[in-house]
């Protein structure tokens, strides 16, 4: 076998790696690589059940084709009818001309793999489902889709399904494999005061840098409007986050650190007069705030829900 051994200063980057397709999310976009998928960008989109995936990757593919009139989107689902899709796109709002095929379809991956290069943007829900060849490692799998997203400039967004322990079922192949890795948890309720916020984290990006958003996920769709908090480093966004509180993060640890050192104890009472009357996602900002301090030993947590206090540690 011949191995082919290139020296980088001969290797070309082809023009449509430099380019982007806007999701029509600003957060969403600054979220993945500052500006948008990249064409041939393999992304995995792992969460637990009822977390939200489809309705967020319907979103997205409605968000794709609103910044990008003349592309062409496809929603490929293993897992429900193309007719609940529609049901669930109408709740949500999601009404451009996305392709759809559902479960009643018999597609294998070889025909999967012929469909890419018609769209420029693909969700394949989910990667369990998507039958190779007999033996076929998952490895294997991902590697053939990897390659024919690449041949056809076509971002791919794999979902992924997790155990009970929080960790992506399938080999660890396949986060290995992709560019980007995004992972949804389930915010905290004691932490957020609802069940209805989500925290989208990225831990892997070949085209960017890593961060993560918190949103919260209504009967009518994610929020892009409303984050809760973003922290994405992208060099697009790094000197300023509009989105972000991490500007604010030092001014509030101080003052929570006087409050405690003065008080030795605080509560939600005291925490409630320290937060702007403007600012609705201060609360859940400071909690989180204490969270952190918690975890390298500065406060020590008493108690439960609204009536926990907050020990400082001397």
């Amino acid at each position: 076998m011949t191995i082919n051994i290139q020296s980088l200063t001969t290797i070309e980057v082809p023009e449509w790696m430099h380019e982007n397709i806007s999701c029509g999310l600003e957060v969403i976009d600054e979220f993945i690589n500052g500006d948008g998928l990249h064409p041939g960008q393999v992304v995995t989109v792992s969460a637990s059940r009822g977390t939200g995936k489809t309705t967020l990757l319907l979103q997205v593919l409605n968000g794709v084709i609103k910044t990008n009139p003349h592309v062409s989107v496809l929603y490929v689902s293993f897992e429900e009818p193309s007719f609940q899709l529609k049901k669930t796109a109408t709740r949500i709002g999601v009404n451009e001309n996305i392709g759809v095929i559902g479960d009643d379809a018999e597609l294998s991956l070889d025909a999967f793999v012929k469909l890419l290069p018609s769209y420029k943007a693909v969700v394949l829900d989910s990667f369990s489902l998507l039958k190779g060849e007999e033996y076929m490692s998952d490895g294997a799998k991902m590697k053939i889709l990897k390659d024919a997203a690449k041949a056809s400039q076509t971002a791919l967004l794999v979902v992924l399904h997790q155990t009970k322990d929080g960790s992506s079922k399938g080999s660890s192949d396949l986060e290995h494999l992709c560019d980007t890795v995004i992972d949804i948890e389930r915010g905290d309720s004691e932490v957020f005061g609802d069940d209805k916020t989500r925290i989208l984290k990225m831990d892997k990006n070949r085209f960017g840098a890593c961060g993560q958003i918190i949103l919260k996920l209504e009967r009518d769709g994610w929020d892009f409007e409303n984050p809760v908090d973003a922290k994405v480093m992208n060099e697009e966004n790094k000197s300023e986050n509009r989105n972000s509180s991490q500007a604010k993060k030092p001014k509030e640890l101080k003052g929570i650190m006087e409050l405690l050192k003065s008080k030795t104890r605080i509560s939600f009472s005291d925490l409630n007069a320290m937060i702007p009357v403007d600012d609705s996602a201060a609360v859940g900002r400071f909690e989180r705030h204490l969270k952190e301090l918690e975890k390298y030993g500065k406060v020590i947590k008493v108690g439960r829900g609204g009536s926990a206090v907050w020990e400082y540690v001397v």
